[in-house]
């Protein structure tokens, strides 16, 4: 997952019709409740771009970088995220559905209540994102690292953590089933924050 050689591309605008779009950088472009259908983007760099209330609805993202940017209530519709990096991002009600997450990163951005739904996540990473509030429904996860994210009051529903390391991150709240939760790995302070799945009394 490295960043782009920004020397080798081409500076272009987003207001198209193409189809495919290839070893291009989009810099402060602006998109407001868009619909963008079957569209292909390939070794591609966003920074400081506004795509509010976009939907992109079966497209490809291979190997793009996403920075500074606001996608906040866009919806990725059976779309294809493999490769990308989404870094300083505000990604506020984001929502994910149907989609393949793969070999994907999201870094020190901002994801609050966003929803990933009926998704497949591969080999995938969120580092030091604020996931407060998020949803995670009947997703499929095969290899996943989550390190200091918010994960307050997220509901994780039909979907296993097992093997997954939560230890660095802040879990109080959460919404998850006891057998979605079996197997995943948590520090010994977190504890306290999950006794209420084993509907147990404390007596102190």
């Amino acid at each position: 997952m490295n960043k782009l050689n920004l020397e080798l591309l081409t500076s272009s605008s987003l207001n198209t019709d193409e189809e495919f779009y290839t070893y291009l950088s989009f810099i402060n472009e602006c998109l407001i409740d868009k619909e963008l259908t079957h569209k292909e983007y390939k070794q591609c760099y966003f920074k400081n771009c506004d795509f509010n209330d976009v939907k992109f609805d079966h497209c490809y993202f291979i190997s793009c970088y996403f920075e500074n940017c606001d996608l906040s209530n866009i919806e990725f519709n059976s779309t294809l995220l493999r490769g990308c990096q989404f870094v300083n991002c505000k990604m506020m009600g984001t929502s994910f559905y149907e989609c393949l997450l793969e070999s994907t990163s999201f870094k020190e951005s901002h994801m609050q209540f966003a929803g990933i739904s009926l998704n497949t996540i591969k080999s995938s990473e969120f580092i030091r994102c604020n996931l407060k509030q998020s949803s995670f429904v009947d997703t499929k996860i095969m290899k996943m690292k989550m390190i200091e994210c918010n994960l307050m009051e997220a509901e994780f529903s039909s979907t296993s953590l097992y093997g997954i390391d939560l230890s660095t991150c802040e879990i109080a709240g959460i919404m998850i089933a006891l057998k979605d939760i079996k197997g995943t790995i948590i520090n010994e302070l977190q504890s306290s924050d999950l006794i209420h799945l084993l509907e147990v009394k404390i007596k102190h």
